[in-house]
């Protein structure tokens, strides 16, 4: 026996079709959202961590050497030295990159310090002594060279 359905039982049927499936989509796109959502947050938060510890000048003394980069962020052959010395300390365990940001008030204090313009290079013994001032947009093979001088305790050849 089949029932003939009256156009309310209809009706009603189709509605809670349409509630079923929003609720398996729902199922689905919950939790891509929330996995999205915790990936995001976690990138932001690396991020911010990585961006601290990079301005952290706080290290200089600690037992490690340490290549200081008076920085603004507004300045394009600041962000090619960065780019260079980053590449350059990659591959070497003892070493800390720092950047000094002239436009904070530590960056602007540091820089006034050791009374050295934007672009320009410190390097620091494993005590905290400065050792040498690179002034200026350095070659990579520079940069290597003095970093392969700090990190072994020799003097880093005049550029």
């Amino acid at each position: 026996m089949s029932k003939k359905l009256s156009k309310a039982q209809k009706a009603k049927k189709a509605s809670e079709d349409r509630q079923s499936t929003l609720s398996r989509r729902k199922l689905i796109i919950i939790p891509i959202a929330a996995a999205v959502i915790g990936v995001s947050a976690f990138g932001i938060n690396a991020y911010e961590q990585n961006k601290r510890e990079l301005h952290d000048l706080a290290v200089i003394g600690n037992g490690t050497p340490t290549i200081v980069q008076v920085h603004d962020q507004s300045c394009q052959v600041c962000m090619r030295l960065k780019k260079l010395t980053k590449n350059s300390t990659e591959n070497i365990e003892n070493i800390q990159y720092r950047i000094a940001d002239i436009a904070t008030e530590k960056g602007r204090s540091f820089q006034q310090q050791y009374n050295v313009s934007k672009t320009t290079l410190l390097y620091f013994d494993a005590r905290g002594r400065h050792v040498h001032t690179q002034r200026g947009l350095q070659d990579a093979d520079t940069i290597q060279t003095s970093i392969e001088h700090l990190v072994s305790g020799k003097r880093i050849p005049a550029n």
